[in-house]
C-alpha cells in the first residue's frame, strides 16, 4: 500500500503519520477498467522519489473498488480536503496533473496560500524540505517566497521564547 498523494509506503520517516482508506467519493468516477491496476513507481524514503513520474493513471492511485489510501497528514493538508472522502478523492485526481514545485514530480497537492496568491504546489514531505512556513494550527502552508506573512500569525512564535526565530525552519528555537 503506498499513499495516492506522495507515494511513500505505510511508515515514512517525512512525518505523514498512517495511511488510511478513504472510500470513494459520492459521484466519483470509476478509476479504470476492471482489470488489475499497474503499479506505479515505487518511493523509496529519500526525498527524491517523492510523487509520481507523469503519466500515472487513476487506475493506479485507486483500487478496483474505488477506495485509495492516504496518509493521515498529506489528507488533511491537501487543497480542498478535509478528512472526508470526496475532499481526499478530489485531491487525488487534481494531484495527476499538478507538479511539486520542490521536487518537479506530479501528485502535489498542498497550495501556498499567500494572501496575493501564488501557484506553487508541494507535496507533504517536500514543503518542509524546501523551506516552506507550515501552521499545524491553521494547515496553512506559505512557500518560502511568502514566509515573511507568516510573521503575523502566532504560530510564527518559538513555544518555548516566544520570539520569531527563522521561519523556514521553527520548531524550536
Amino acid at each position: 500500500r503506498r499513499c495516492a498523494l506522495c507515494n511513500c509506503g505505510d511508515w515514512s520517516p517525512h512525518g505523514q503519520w498512517e495511511l488510511q482508506r478513504f472510500e470513494p467519493g459520492p459521484g466519483q468516477p470509476p478509476p479504470g477498467p476492471d482489470q488489475p491496476p499497474a503499479e506505479p513507481e515505487l518511493a523509496g524514503d529519500n526525498l527524491a522519489h517523492i510523487g509520481f513520474s507523469e503519466g500515472v493513471t487513476p487506475a493506479q492511485l485507486f483500487e478496483p473498488t474505488g477506495h485509495c489510501w492516504v496518509h493521515r497528514w498529506c489528507a488533511a493538508w491537501a487543497a480542498g480536503a478535509g478528512p472526508e472522502a470526496a475532499g481526499v478523492a478530489r485531491a487525488v485526481f487534481s494531484g495527476i496533473s499538478q507538479k511539486c514545485e520542490c521536487c518537479g514530480r506530479v501528485g502535489a497537492t498542498i497550495p501556498c496560500r499567500a494572501a496575493t496568491g501564488c501557484s506553487r504546489l508541494y507535496h507533504f514531505p517536500c514543503a518542509a524540505a524546501s523551506g516552506c512556513f507550515q501552521s499545524t494550527k491553521t494547515l496553512r502552508l506559505l512557500c518560502p517566497e511568502h514566509v515573511a506573512e507568516a510573521l503575523e500569525t502566532e504560530d510564527a512564535r518559538c513555544r518555548v521564547c516566544a520570539g520569531p526565530g527563522d521561519l523556514r525552519d521553527l520548531v524550536l528555537c
